[in-house]
């Protein structure tokens, strides 16, 4: 279950920015309107919003703020990497110390 939750977010994450990415909406000069009937979309656009990732440029036009969007990215991968390797590090552990009791 958390499985399918973290994939739909991710999917919603993903069609929030192409929005903006399609449009080059990088500047607030190319800043353009996002709505979304999906409440999953409007979730990812707030928390964006919120954190900075995405910025208003006026009233109701928004781009993505790349710094912004490339600090995000770098952390996330970071995370991943972190979660990873502690999971092969656990596997690792268990498998040391039951196989090598035999």
């Amino acid at each position: 279950m958390a499985t399918s939750a973290a994939a739909a977010m991710a999917v919603a994450r993903r069609r929030v920015f192409s929005h903006f990415f399609a449009a080059n909406a990088v500047t607030p000069e190319n800043a353009v309107p996002f709505a979304t009937d999906r409440r999953l979309q409007q979730r990812q656009f707030e928390r964006f919003l919120a954190r900075g990732v995405i910025r208003e440029a006026k009233p109701g036009r928004y781009y993505v703020d790349m710094p912004a969007w490339n600090a995000w990215h770098s952390d996330t991968h970071m995370r991943l990497k972190i979660v990873l390797l502690a999971a092969v590090l656990v596997i690792g552990g268990v498998l040391f110390f039951t196989l090598g009791k035999g």
